[in-house]
């Protein structure tokens, strides 16, 4: 099979890696897993069956805590991506995907009270359809064929796990979540400074500001569990860095974000549509 360039990225931790089994036992050539020092790398060629050539040392320097992964994700686009290319990021646990069938995922919108669901099951039952891996790589090249088609650099896919949220297929402005997204390497950072962990927020956010909008397919949703160990912690060891993460660019985006309601470690656009952020940025003196 064919398709983009993939980038897992991994702390080699055994029993949360997935994704790199999806793609072997589909034979999917195109793809790399990236750790952080030569320990780990040796860890993974002598108890996994990962080719050599995919497994890429980041080098990160030590201390860097939750920051860490900002800084591999910044070094491969400084080092393993090319200018101008777009790749896939992708969480190492990653099990798969679910996807609606068609010819429901062809449709712009699903109307819960005027559109009736696939024969035999339910709306829930229909968003949480098994995608195929063929699904999945096409769905990574139609989101790039999306955001191509909107100018913007950063494109992702479903988080919410109730479906009637999820009734316009493509999203617009949202946060693309690093776990499945493609990005284009146009030289933006990815570590944005200590304690910035939300680095695929942070890197959302600028994408929004300076192109105006992402493109999130709804209608496809990677499986991960959440905080899974051997990863950079739980929620409460995360939600230090996650508040100060939002305080910044709070303070750096006057106008353009907001708080959830109730959750000072996250945020969201006050602009409702790529207009709304034009309107922003021409307040703001940005064009």
């Amino acid at each position: 099979m064919t398709g983009p360039f993939v980038v897992i990225t991994s702390k080699a931790h055994l029993p949360r890696m997935h994704a790199h089994r999806i793609l072997l036992e589909n034979e999917y050539d195109n793809w790399c897993i990236v750790v952080d020092n030569a320990l780990q790398r040796v860890h993974l060629i002598e108890n996994t069956e990962i080719p050599r050539n995919k497994i890429i040392m980041a080098d990160t320097p030590e201390g860097l805590g939750q920051d860490g992964i900002a800084w591999v994700r910044g070094c491969i686009e400084r080092n393993i991506v090319a200018p101008g290319q777009w790749y896939v990021s992708l969480d190492d646990n990653v099990r798969g995907w679910t996807r609606l069938p068609d010819p429901f995922y062809q449709q712009d919108r699903i109307d819960f009270d005027l559109d009736d669901p696939p024969a035999d099951i339910t709306w829930r039952q229909a968003f949480e359809q098994p995608a195929t891996f063929q699904q999945v790589i096409d769905g990574w090249q139609e989101l790039i064929t999306k955001c191509e088609l909107h100018s913007t650099e950063a494109g992702g896919f479903a988080t919410e796990t109730n479906f009637f949220f999820r009734g316009i297929k493509w999203q617009k402005l949202g946060y693309v979540r690093a776990q499945n997204a493609v990005w284009k390497n146009t030289g933006r950072p990815f570590y944005y400074g200590k304690g910035m962990m939300l680095e695929d927020f942070a890197r959302t956010v600028e994408v929004v500001a300076n192109r105006g909008q992402v493109c999130i397919n709804r209608f496809m949703k990677p499986q991960k569990q959440f905080f899974e160990a051997g990863g950079i912690g739980t929620f409460e060891q995360r939600r230090p860095n996650l508040v100060y993460c939002c305080d910044r660019l709070l303070e750096q985006y006057p106008g353009l974000l907001r708080r959830n309601k109730g959750q000072d470690y996250s945020l969201t656009f006050v602009p409702k549509s790529p207009e709304g952020v034009m309107r922003w940025r021409e307040k703001y003196g940005i064009v």
